[in-house]
């Protein structure tokens, strides 16, 4: 079982050190992080066809997969959408209706001027009260929970699926196989491992020319599917399906 801290010092050309707020090497981001950090991301990428192409065709291919796992009449909310591109792409593309997101920022409001999203708060469930759905998501979203912090939120969205309703994650396994990556070397794989490893690049780059690398904030946890498995199981879930799509890790969880 792989569980491995990892820290980041920018993301998509985004320094962390000039947001202005606090950063912690040894922490995941908090809430006042990714605010701050939303904020400039709108700054230089004021709309989501702005960011880098390379991005954009993973989370097209992330889309694509999750709409051969639902139905277009599904209820369905994206915990932790982020820019809510792959949530986008679901209803315009595929045809999905009544798609809810929520995150920690409110970036996907901010990316949806076409009103193709339902916004909610981040949920917070007792039995018997709140919003059912026939299918959750979360999309990369599991590595930047601390386990105890990801089983309560996993066991808040258990919760909030109807009967035999559906958990969708997204993860990238730390064992390449899982991800569905038999051969590292075919395209497909090296486009994906340029998109993961632009940001290690960029700092052996500026450690080579000897200039000053940023400061580091934590940023999440590198888990294998074994791990992932008994994360869901402390939540929960005993039905679990793992399998690769997108070049990703994926985990079906029934209710």
């Amino acid at each position: 079982m792989v569980e491995q801290f990892f820290t980041q010092t920018e993301w998509q050309g985004i320094q962390f050190s000039d947001l202005g707020v606090p950063l912690d090497p040894g922490q995941p981001a908090a809430p006042a992080f990714y605010e701050a950090f939303y904020r400039r991301l709108m700054e230089v990428f004021p709309m989501l066809n702005d960011l880098p192409e390379i991005w954009q065709v993973g989370k097209r291919e992330t889309a694509s997969a999750i709409a051969t796992l639902v139905n277009q009449n599904d209820r369905l909310l994206s915990y932790g959408a982020g820019l809510g591109y792959v949530e986008q792409r679901l209803v315009k593309e595929h045809g999905l209706r009544g798609v809810s997101v929520c995150d920690v920022a409110p970036a996907a409001s901010h990316f949806d001027p076409e009103g193709l999203l339902t916004p909610i708060d981040t949920p917070s469930y007792s039995q018997g009260e709140g919003q059912e759905f026939d299918v959750i998501i979360m999309v990369q979203v599991l590595y930047a929970l601390e386990r105890t912090d990801a089983i309560e939120a996993l066991q808040n969205l258990k919760q909030m699926l109807a009967p035999g309703g559906q958990l969708i994650l997204f993860n990238t396994s730390s064992i390449l196989r899982e991800n569905g990556e038999v051969n590292p070397r075919s395209l497909p794989a090296r486009l994906r491992a340029t998109a993961r490893n632009v940001p290690r690049m960029r700092k052996l780059v500026r450690r080579l020319l000897r200039k000053r690398v940023g400061p580091e904030q934590g940023w999440g946890w590198a888990r294998d599917n074994e791990c992932v498995r008994n994360i869901l199981n402390d939540a929960g879930f005993g039905s679990l399906k793992f399998f690769a799509m997108a070049g990703q890790s994926v985990v079906v969880a029934t209710v």
